[in-house]
């Protein structure tokens, strides 16, 4: 069985997680100036005509009280990389197409996949604020479909021999893939659901889709042969920490504790990691510091690393209110390497 998951408005609910005063108000990604484009807006801004991809100035005209961020593609890759996380304790065999949006090979039935997908959907929920979707069925096709009849939380499990009588009265409008002008020739043609694509004669679908009539028409039926293409390494091993304000004294140790708790989530990954990232944003504003590293699993190599990123970043007079520790460059661990990190941890 194959599941498809999107992270509803992830962008937006990363933004709000890190600044709450921002709940319910419009808001807008993109470059800050006016000649830059909309990367996402929030349910209130397209409200109000906003869409991903206009002009900021067009944006702003239409939305004028809308907060406009450029964004922050480290915290973004951050929470995928924990909720990447949460999914492969439900499967290893993953492919991420975006950020946002991932398939999941799943072993076992929908009675036992049910649970175990529900569980982590509302963990991500509650842990991070955002709103998942999933479908789940026999092929790509009829999972993607189920995602987006249940976006924006929803979940919905297709029964093997149930996706023809599923599909057919499904509007042509829910076929991923197939654009609002593809969607509108097919109405003036009086071709308004999957089942009425399914029965198109091929020279029709070609004349009217062109090259991907064909496939469409199969998706329709719920036909898919597309594997799911995994990259079997995990995104990466992040733990972050909010603190409200933290101490210069304090927010080195605060820090360590997060290296700690990372180091112990990679060594059960089985994976050893090439860059060591951290993220800290203090009274001063946001900033980065990256270290290319050899393959290292223990704590103790890792929190040197990091206590060195540290040293660089953090200021003695400004108070800590947020950072990240990200393990990422993953690798198996090599059966050298494993028992060298294990006499390390032993010796510690």
């Amino acid at each position: 069985m194959i599941a498809h998951v999107q992270l509803t408005d992830f962008f937006i609910a990363v933004e709000r997680a890190a600044r709450p005063d921002l709940a319910n108000r419009p808001l807008i990604i993109g470059a800050a100036v006016d000649r830059g484009t909309v990367a996402a807006a929030s349910v209130e801004a397209r409200a109000r005509g906003v869409h991903t991809g206009m002009r900021t100035a067009a944006a702003r005209a239409l939305a004028p009280d809308a907060v406009c961020v450029s964004g922050a593609i480290e915290r973004y890759l951050e929470v995928s990389a924990q909720i990447d996380e949460r999914l492969r304790r439900i499967t290893h065999t993953i492919e991420w197409t975006a950020v946002d949006e991932a398939w999941l090979l799943l072993d076992g039935g929908a009675r036992a996949t049910r649970p175990s997908i529900e569980d982590v959907r509302e963990a991500v929920q509650r842990d991070f604020g955002i709103a998942m979707a999933i479908g789940a069925g026999a092929t790509k096709a009829v999972a993607a479909i189920a995602s987006h009849l249940m976006s924006p939380a929803g979940m919905l499990i297709v029964l093997p021999g149930y996706e023809a009588r599923l599909l057919a009265p499904i509007a042509i409008e829910r076929m991923p893939g197939l654009g609002d002008d593809a969607a509108a020739r097919l109405r003036a043609r009086g071709i308004t659901t999957l089942g009425d694509l399914a029965a198109l004669d091929e020279e029709v679908l070609h004349d009217m889709l062109g090259r991907g009539g064909r496939i469409f028409a199969r998706h329709a039926l719920g036909l898919d042969d597309r594997p799911v293409a995994a990259d079997e390494a995990a995104k990466g091993i992040v733990r972050a920490a909010r603190f409200g304000s933290c101490g210069a004294t304090q927010a080195r140790g605060a820090i360590m504790q997060l290296s700690d708790q990372a180091a112990a989530a990679l060594r059960r990954s089985g994976h050893a990691a090439r860059q060591i990232r951290l993220r800290v944003r203090d009274t001063a504003g946001e900033r980065i510091r990256v270290g290319i590293v050899p393959p290292v699993t223990s704590s103790q190599e890792i929190g040197e690393h990091v206590d060195l990123l540290a040293r660089r970043l953090l200021h003695p007079g400004r108070e800590l209110i947020e950072a990240a520790v990200s393990l990422t460059a993953l690798c198996p661990i090599a059966p050298q390497l494993e028992l060298f990190a294990t006499r390390l941890e032993r010796a510690m």
